[in-house]
C-alpha cells in the first residue's frame, strides 16, 4: 500500500463519518423538535381536560349539610351493617 493509497482511505473515511456526524445531528434537532412539540400537545390537553372535567361534589341524600359520600367500602359497609341491624330486628 502506498502512502497516497492510505492517505485516500483515510479521507474517504473522514468524508464519510462527517456525512453520518451530519446525519445524526439533523436526525437529534428533528427528534428534539417533535419532543418539544408532543409536550406541548400533552400540556395544552391536559390544561383542557382540566377545564371540562370536574370532580362531583356528592352529599348524602343530595343535602349540603350532610356529610360527602362514602367511598365504595364504605358504603358496603354502612349496608351491611345496616342490613344486619334489620336482620337482628325481625328476629326478635
Amino acid at each position: 500500500m502506498t502512502l497516497l493509497t492510505t492517505v485516500s482511505t483515510l479521507e474517504l473515511q473522514r468524508d464519510s463519518a462527517t456525512a453520518a456526524a451530519g446525519a445524526f445531528r439533523l436526525q437529534a434537532f428533528a427528534d428534539s423538535t417533535r419532543a418539544d412539540q408532543a409536550e406541548a400537545r400533552a400540556a395544552l390537553l391536559e390544561q383542557n381536560l382540566t377545564a371540562t372535567l370536574t370532580v362531583a361534589d356528592c352529599r348524602m341524600l343530595g343535602v349540603k349539610f350532610l356529610p360527602r359520600c362514602p367511598g365504595r367500602t364504605a358504603s358496603f359497609l354502612l349496608g351491611a351493617g345496616a342490613a344486619a341491624l334489620a336482620l337482628v330486628a325481625t328476629r326478635h
